[in-house]
């Protein structure tokens, strides 16, 4: 991946967090009414998995 991160290292947002409560708060924010993307998984889906998916999803983002 091409680093395009212009700073010095010590202005980075390397103590930024994503837990698993902001993500099930984003997943609830969803509307309804969009098309689901490329991967198919709809709206509803998100919603509705939000609870279980939501510790999963913060993993990756803080795996990388």
């Amino acid at each position: 991946m091409k680093n395009i991160f212009l700073g010095e290292d010590n202005e980075k947002l390397c103590t930024f967090r994503v837990s698993s409560d902001m993500v099930k708060m984003k997943l609830n924010k969803l509307k309804m009414n969009k098309a689901p993307g490329i991967d198919s998984v709809g709206t509803r889906m998100l919603i509705e998995l939000s609870t279980e998916i939501s510790a999963i999803i913060a993993d990756l983002y803080i795996s990388l």
